[in-house]
């Protein structure tokens, strides 16, 4: 009765924030906007879709993907592949409610179909539902629409969370705030999760123990990663740097973070002037903080889109302000600093730390790295300088692995152990679908 109540709250509270800004992007992204994507979003989020996508599943069946982000777009690569590949017969779909993973998740091989999610309103999804009738509706990692698998789940729909974490108290973490009185994990037919910690998380919650097997963690898809093909060398010279720079690369930055990195940056070119910065901000619009203090510190800075070919950037800090092209640039970098994970942008700290060790490219990170606190575990066994707290003591334990190869060599080997331990996940979802979902 309580996580019922609660649950009636949580819709009201979100209800009402779509009604308050609906009046707004009406008019922003439909009467007055140019941009036909956005259009997209606001017909699509009220359960429009288009006619060509009706007629598509119409006449074939079909996996639906459902995503929050970006996030969950880049752990799919590969699954998709070879789900396309077993299933060649059926409509591959994915929707997000992300404007940049819309764009990235269209760069997916073997997708038929990207759209935008419907709103988590019982009859927005009920009457996506009904037009598209998936025989398997999917989650990647956690659940964001909690009616949208209760109601497919309830109209007889098979559903389906892939790469599931459930530990270190998640349940009562603000990132499932919505979905937990929901009881979300009720409403799969199978939850697939990352290790032994997230099942027994999962089991605790009341899922039985059939219903939650452990088929690894789909961050660790290092298909995607070689999709482009590029070297160190090639990424370097497209970047306009030199093959003897160092590059310390910031991922998925937070605002306050660029501070940090920017710091560090400056003590390391006193050791060594061939240190180079890369700042990929987790979103465009913290691009501004990053290029306020550079210009405070006099110190010059170029956007990784005014990069020409063949031209040099010299001294300056490049700002990533792409999609989707941080995963690949680990392959040049030198060293990475984790992004979220020294000011938190959720209680759970730390973006993707598997992207650069697929590429054994040595990570550091700030004490918020929740979500991957047992892979950080397994690495601080290996050196406890990984883990940081100021801008010199990343400089300086930069510095220490320069000179320390033996080191650095053992680090790259403890990675090297995570990833292929984890590395035919994409293929054990895709195996556990056939045998077990689809049949």
């Amino acid at each position: 009765m309580v996580n019922r109540i609660k649950a009636i709250y949580q819709q009201i509270k979100y209800l009402a924030n779509i009604l308050f800004f609906l009046p707004n992007t009406f008019f922003k992204r439909v009467v007055f906007g140019s941009d036909p994507v956005w259009k997209a979003f606001f017909f699509q989020s009220w359960g429009r879709l288009p006619e060509d996508l009706e007629e598509m599943a119409r006449s074939r069946k079909s996996i639906w993907i459902n995503t929050e982000a970006g996030g969950e777009i880049t752990q799919i690569f590969s699954l998709c592949r070879m789900l396309k590949e077993q299933f060649p017969e059926y409509n591959l779909l994915i929707s997000t409610h992300k404007y940049n993973a819309y764009l990235l998740a269209q760069r997916i091989d073997g997708v038929d179909y990207v759209f935008f999610s419907p709103w988590d309103i019982t009859w927005v999804v009920r009457k996506v539902l009904r037009k598209i009738k998936p025989k398997l509706l999917m989650a990647i990692e956690i659940v964001t629409a909690p009616v949208l698998f209760r109601e497919a789940y309830r109209l007889g729909f098979k559903t389906f969370l892939c790469s599931a974490f459930m530990s270190k108290n998640l349940d009562k973490n603000r990132i499932l705030k919505r979905a937990m009185p929901f009881e979300f994990y009720k409403h799969f037919d199978f939850i697939a999760v990352k290790d032994q910690i997230d099942k027994e998380g999962f089991e605790k919650l009341g899922c039985t123990a059939n219903s939650v097997k452990i088929l690894g963690n789909l961050k660790y898809d290092t298909t995607k990663l070689k999709a482009l093909g590029k070297t160190r060398t090639e990424w370097l010279k497209e970047l306009g740097l030199e093959t003897e720079n160092k590059v310390l690369l910031g991922g998925s930055i937070h605002p306050g973070e660029e501070k940090f990195l920017i710091d560090a940056h400056a003590l390391l070119r006193k050791q060594d002037p061939q240190f180079r910065l890369i700042i990929a901000p987790r979103f465009t619009e913290f691009i501004c903080q990053a290029e306020s203090y550079l210009t405070a510190l006099d110190l010059g800075f170029i956007k990784r889109t005014e990069i020409k070919k063949g031209m040099g950037v010299g001294e300056k800090v490049i700002i990533l302000d792409t999609f989707g092209e941080l995963a690949y640039l680990y392959a040049m970098a030198s060293y990475a600093l984790i992004g979220s994970s020294i000011i938190p942008a959720d209680p759970l700290g730390g973006h993707n730390i598997i992207e650069p060790m697929v590429h054994e490219t040595p990570i550091f990170y700030g004490p918020y790295m929740l979500k991957a606190r047992e892979v950080v575990d397994e690495l601080k066994e290996c050196w406890q300088g990984m883990e940081i707290r100021s801008s010199q003591e990343l400089a300086e334990n930069i510095l220490f692995l320069e000179k320390n190869k033996v080191l650095k060599d053992k680090i790259q080997e403890k990675m090297r152990e995570i990833v292929n331990r984890h590395k035919d996940s994409a293929e054990r979802h895709v195996k556990f679908i056939k045998e077990f979902i689809i049949s």
